[in-house]
């Protein structure tokens, strides 16, 4: 209430002091006046125009993990190459080809683990290079960059041979007896 009375006693005394003639620029009356119609139209559209910055800032720190979670599905790691010649394995075959071909167009870039030398490191760059060049239309460029992010993983033939270890070991199937009564 008393809120209301203080702004009702601010009007009046606005109105008696300004006079009644055509706003001109820079002239202190017009200026209030216009400043209140703007603060009530601010009021009236609250949170409207500031919502957009909050949401932004919600969103920037998802934007950045998707982002980060791609490199990381995109990252070739030391058990996708040969350890002798530095040349991709099948494996890595296979996922430079998915890669540069079901990933999406804005995650089409090719993160290779950095290797205990610059001159391996190099050779595991040209390696994907020529791989990934044979996936993509002619003159187009392939992003492949060097990464220090670790993959943790395992060569295709461990998981392989760890499966048919499993699978050596497992019974042989047997039905359940049955009864005589056929049931």
């Amino acid at each position: 209430m008393r809120r209301i009375l203080g702004l009702a006693l601010l009007a009046a005394v606005a109105a008696a002091t300004c006079p009644a003639r055509p706003a001109q620029a820079g002239d202190w009356c017009s200026d209030i006046w216009a400043s209140m119609k703007r603060d009530a139209k601010r009021n009236n559209a609250w949170p409207e125009p500031f919502v957009h910055y909050d949401r932004r800032a919600v969103y920037q720190p998802f934007a950045m993990m998707v982002q980060k979670g791609w490199s990381l599905q995109n990252t070739l790691g030391a058990h996708h190459f040969d350890p002798k010649t530095s040349t991709l394995t099948e494996a890595g075959a296979l996922r430079v080809q998915w890669i540069m071909t079901q990933a999406p167009l804005q995650f089409r870039t090719i993160y290779v683990e950095s290797a205990n030398t610059a001159v391996e490191s190099e050779s595991r760059l040209t390696s994907v290079r020529g791989t990934a060049q044979r996936f993509v239309p002619q003159g187009m460029p392939v992003q492949v960059m060097v990464t220090n992010t670790r993959v943790t993983g395992w060569s295709a033939e461990e998981i392989n041979s760890t499966r048919v270890m499993f699978q050596s070991t497992a019974p042989p199937p047997r039905l359940p007896q049955t009864g005589g009564d056929g049931q």
